[in-house]
């Protein structure tokens, strides 16, 4: 017995002395999207279905990665794992490039890894176990949506044998893609190569990949399509690739964010020691653990609404700022400091995000029916001081106190005219409403005060 032992873990040592180059193996995935009304699975869904999910330009957009479990992968047991009977353990990281259309590009293939960011990296997992994470809101944002095509292009790879410095390295790597978001941060093009470069040299098996694109609302409203709205997207890797996953008997979990068998009847032992058969019924309750779908690798990503994205959209404008006036000069290495012209229009501009920010807090307690009437007229009273007051310019005239850029100017009136609309039916009133909100830099009298304070109080008459 001992004999057969030797040479059987002899012959696992060399198949593992083989196995140590790069394989990909991505199976069949497909995704579906579950809203959070009555969590049911659709891959594409009419725009005039989806009111009350879609996100909207100007909103604050986070994409994060709810909960992840691997079935398998090409790791081969260790000798010592064979000899206590335990499964392959694996080195897995999580890489992502998500963007909204025109801020990156998308390839497909090994150069589709060099735009994207290891966010979680372990190095100690077992076949057949769930992630150690939970809800990591790493792959994007919170930055303001711009309404364009958002893309996720989503990889999971393991590593073979990949020794104590590679570990962390790649360790640290998923650090700093939690801190920073592309391109908000100078290193992070840096961080994308080196991230891209370690996973495209031999060193890593790709055992999950797939690209999604998804639409803001507009077009055909009756066309079924991929669009961005706020939910859970389920992504199942069928390691055969023949076989088609079966939605219909799947569900996630709204309390562990899992993915469970809906419908599926299981035996358990009653406290009397008598088998009990019960059905899977997704609830809000925790489930018996023969609920959970096992069968395949999956990962779960929520997309949701931000309270703010002002930090992550500042440190977006100042890199983009600083990029544009170094690259129009050919000695930019030597530079040690920017022209007083340009630190100005960067002091301008994120005083100018931090106006839209704090402007944009307050439409939405406006806007919510949920708060006190306390909290309501705080939030009028900040808003009309935000949105009204004036100085003078260098020329004599009229100006906003609190200033805005054109565009985040635009999609703050949108705002106001949806919540005045959403409690005036009569049109008149409202274009006479908006008409006064567009007059920034004219003081407000007495009549127009009584105009529009009752159509921004309406929700909390």
């Amino acid at each position: 017995m001992k004999t057969q032992m030797i040479n059987f873990l002899s012959l696992c040592l060399a198949i593992a002395s083989i196995s140590a180059c790069a394989i990909s193996n991505e199976g069949a995935t497909d995704f579906r999207y579950y809203n959070t009304i009555d969590n049911k699975p659709a891959k594409y869904i009419k725009p005039n279905q989806v009111t009350a999910s879609q996100i909207k330009e100007g909103e604050a957009l986070v994409v994060s990665i709810k909960q992840a479990y691997i079935e398998d992968f090409t790791e081969w047991p260790s000798p010592l794992r064979i000899a206590r009977f335990e499964p392959a353990n694996g080195e897995i990281a999580i890489v992502v490039n998500a963007f909204e259309q025109g801020n990156s590009n998308l390839n497909f293939g090994p150069k589709g890894l060099e735009n994207a960011r290891v966010v979680f990296f372990s190095d100690d997992v077992w076949e057949g176990q769930p992630l150690n994470l939970s809800n990591l809101s790493t792959i994007y944002g919170p930055l303001k949506y711009n309404g364009n095509n958002f893309i996720i292009d989503l990889y999971v790879v393991e590593f073979d044998q990949p020794g104590d410095q590679l570990k962390q390295l790649v360790t640290n790597l998923a650090e700093l893609g939690t801190t920073f978001y592309p391109p908000a941060s100078p290193i992070a093009g840096a961080l994308s190569k080196l991230a891209g470069s370690l996973i495209t040299d031999q060193q890593e098996d790709r055992i999950f990949h797939y690209t999604l694109e998804l639409k803001p609302v507009g077009g055909d409203l009756n066309l079924d399509t991929g669009i961005l709205l706020t939910g859970n997207y389920a992504f199942i890797r069928e390691s055969n690739r023949k076989e088609v996953t079966n939605w219909a008997d799947l569900i996630i979990n709204p309390k562990t964010g899992r993915i469970v068998y809906k419908n599926k009847k299981i035996n358990t032992l009653s406290t009397s020691g008598d088998n009990n058969e019960i059905l899977c019924n997704c609830t809000d309750e925790e489930l018996p653990s023969e609920c959970y779908y096992r069968e395949n690798t999956y990962i779960v990503i929520e997309v949701n609404k931000a309270i703010s994205s002002l930090k992550n959209d500042t440190q977006q404008m100042i890199y983009k700022e600083l990029v544009g006036e170094l690259a129009d000069t050919s000695l930019s290495i030597f530079r040690t400091s920017l022209p007083e012209d340009a630190l100005k229009n960067l002091a301008g501009g994120v005083a100018e995000l931090r106006n839209a920010d704090k402007i944009n807090k307050e439409i939405d307690i406006l806007n919510s029916a949920n708060n006190t009437l306390d909290s309501n007229n705080t939030a009028l009273s900040s808003f009309l001081d935000l949105w009204f007051s004036i100085e003078d310019s260098e020329e004599g005239e009229n100006v906003s106190k609190y200033k805005l850029n054109s565009i985040e100017e635009q999609l703050i009136e949108r705002k106001i005219g949806e919540l005045v609309a959403s409690c005036e039916s009569n049109q008149d009133t409202i274009i006479s409403i908006m008409d006064i909100m567009r007059s920034r830099a004219t003081e407000l009298d007495d009549t127009n005060i009584g105009k529009i304070i009752p159509a921004l109080s309406c929700k909390h008459k």
